[in-house]
This record gives C-alpha cells, sequence and structure tokens, in this order.
C-alpha cells in the first residue's frame, strides 16, 4: 500500500475516534447470532497490510434511468443510484434506499474511498421522494449530504433502526420512525414496512458502537413485497427464519460485494455464494445484487461479484434472470408488460 493511502487510513481513523456522534444511545445491540467484534487494531492490521486490487479510477454511466414514468396498479420501476442505493418508484409513490450520493464516504468529502461511477441519476434529477429506508448508520449508507438535501427539497419520511432518531432530526427530517427488529409501520393504507434483523453492527465513530439499531426492510406495496437486506454477513439459520415470519418477497435487493479478504469480512459482508444462499433461504421470486462497483471499500477486482453471482447461478441451476446485476442508471420495470427496461 502507498504511503499516502497509508497516511490517509491514519488520519481517516484518527478523525474516527475524535468523532461524537450527535447523541448518544443509551441502549446497546447484538446480533441475532453474535459474532466476535473486530477491535481497532484488527482493523488496522487488515488496512495496512491488504493487498486490494487496482480498480479503474472512474467509469461511464452505461445506462440512460428511466424515471418518473407513468406506473399503474402494482407496476413498479427500479433505478439502480449506484452502491446499495436504489430509487423505487410506483404509481402514487416513490421510496430512495440507502441514498448516497456523494463523491467520497466520510464527513466533509476530503478522506475515504470515491467513487468510481457517477450516481445512476443526480440529485436533481431524482424525482420527489415521498419515503427514505435506511438500513444502518455507516457512511456509505447513512450519507448526511445526502440526507440533508433530501430533507430540504422534499420532507419525506425516514425510517431507520432504533437510537437513529436523533441524529436524523439534526440533519433536517421531520418525520422519523424508528423500529426495533420485527416491528411494523404502516405507512399509508397500501404500504407496510417491517424491519427485519441482519448479520452487522453500526457506529459513526470508535468511540462508541452498536447503540444504534442496523437491519433490512420488508415492505409491501399494493400486495407486492420487497425485501431490502441491506448489509449482512450471511448465517445459516437467520435468513430462514426471516422467511418463515415475514414470507418471501416477489423482488429482494441483496449485496454481493466488500467481502475480500474473506477471514476479516465474512462475519459482515456476505459473499456472492452467500447472496445466492439468501436468495434462496427467503425464496425470493427475482433479485439483484447491490454494494459494488461504487466505492472500493474491500480487496476483491470491481467486476468480480458479478461474475461470480453469475456463475454460483449456474451452480445452483437458477434461471439466469433469476438473480442479476444491474447497470448503475438503469432502470427495470416490474410486474407490467408494457413498460419494460431497454436492453
Amino acid at each position: 500500500m502507498k504511503t499516502t493511502t497509508r497516511l490517509a487510513t491514519v488520519l481517516t481513523l484518527t478523525s474516527l475516534i475524535s468523532a461524537t456522534s450527535a447523541a448518544q444511545a443509551a441502549e446497546q445491540f447484538d446480533n441475532v447470532y453474535p459474532f466476535p467484534p473486530k477491535s481497532f487494531w484488527t482493523a488496522m492490521r487488515w488496512r495496512w497490510n491488504r493487498t486490494p486490487a487496482v480498480w479503474p479510477t472512474s467509469r461511464p454511466l452505461k445506462q440512460s434511468p428511466r424515471v418518473g414514468q407513468v406506473l399503474k396498479n402494482q407496476q413498479a420501476a427500479i433505478t439502480w443510484i449506484g452502491h446499495s442505493s436504489f430509487l423505487v418508484e410506483f404509481e402514487d409513490l416513490r421510496i430512495l434506499m440507502d441514498p448516497i450520493y456523494s463523491e467520497k464516504i466520510f464527513p466533509g468529502g476530503f478522506l475515504g474511498p470515491k467513487r468510481v461511477v457517477e450516481p445512476g441519476v443526480s440529485l436533481e434529477k431524482t424525482p420527489k421522494v415521498d419515503l427514505i429506508l435506511l438500513s444502518h448508520d455507516h457512511f456509505d449508507h447513512m450519507d448526511l449530504p445526502t440526507l440533508e438535501y433530501f430533507a430540504k427539497r422534499d420532507n419525506p419520511v425516514v425510517v431507520a433502526g432504533k437510537g437513529n432518531k436523533p441524529l436524523l432530526e439534526d440533519t433536517g427530517f421531520k418525520n422519523v420512525i424508528e423500529l426495533n427488529w420485527w416491528e411494523k409501520h404502516n405507512f399509508n393504507n397500501s404500504v407496510e414496512i417491517t424491519f427485519v434483523p441482519a448479520q452487522h453492527w453500526s457506529t459513526r465513530s470508535l468511540i462508541s458502537r452498536n447503540t444504534t439499531l442496523w437491519g433490512g426492510y420488508y415492505f409491501k406495496v399494493k400486495e407486492k413485497t420487497y425485501y431490502f437486506v441491506g448489509d449482512t454477513g450471511y448465517h445459516p439459520k437467520l435468513f430462514k427464519e426471516i422467511q418463515q415470519r415475514v414470507g418471501s418477497p416477489d423482488f429482494a435487493f441483496i449485496p454481493i460485494g466488500a467481502y475480500a479478504q474473506r477471514d476479516f469480512m465474512k462475519d459482515q459482508h456476505n459473499n456472492p455464494e452467500e447472496a445466492v444462499a439468501i436468495h434462496l433461504d427467503v425464496k425470493s421470486k427475482t433479485s439483484v445484487g447491490m454494494h459494488f462497483g461504487t466505492f472500493q471499500l474491500s480487496d476483491e477486482p470491481i467486476d468480480e461479484p458479478c461474475e461470480l453471482l453469475r456463475t454460483e447461478t449456474k451452480i445452483k441451476s437458477l434461471p439466469s434472470s433469476e438473480f442479476t446485476c444491474m447497470e448503475q442508471g438503469e432502470t427495470r420495470f416490474l410486474f407490467t408488460e408494457e413498460l419494460r427496461a431497454e436492453k
């Protein structure tokens, strides 16, 4: 690793040590199936000794988004903004999940991994958002500059795990819903949201850990069910239990990247093989991959997650369209014959 990169790492970690949350939650959370936390020095050793694959400094968008289309009844349109950020549009509702439009993952934008691909839809061209779902408080999932923009422009409802409300209210949101695992929130008569567990953790500084809750979302819109997994490691029991409690989704968003080096990442980030296991455990009808190809968070090559996903679906004899990758900026139309994303 270059000296400048190592210096940036040290500065980043030093800044995180000195950072404090907007409010400290009194409660400590843990996983359904706990795993040993990585110590500061374990993380330092990984960062110091890692040998990441070489990523391109930038890639152009290959798709033009088709947002703001007229949708009816159960029709839906999903557009990949990048990383774990998706815009999901319905007839009378637009949802953003874990939106990050920033160039870098770090407060102030002067350190941290830089975007390789620009957002699939720009902030200004993103249609008015009614609802934001946040899986957890890590900087690449709870990006305050992005959230502040939507708080000012759209004043949407925000749903997050317990303990996140003070920070989100400080960011400008006026309607923040906190949920514990398995709790439900009825956004309106046709939208039901359930917060479900994930194998992960939370922090926004190195002096406070797991004081806010992390997880994923099952949300039902006009009798179709979607599952946004969030960040997670794989556990052979957890996702089967989720399926037993809340059912099988019609469509799932499943992470497939940031998994190498495996000995360091396996508890908190599943790999493509495990992503397919999650897809099968929850009995999803159709899934797309996420959490890859935007920011270099770990050591695998930029295109490897999708390559391994295609290999694993073939091994499991799944139809080629059942679990796929999208291009950033791509829009796909669901549950309709009239509207179809361009090939």
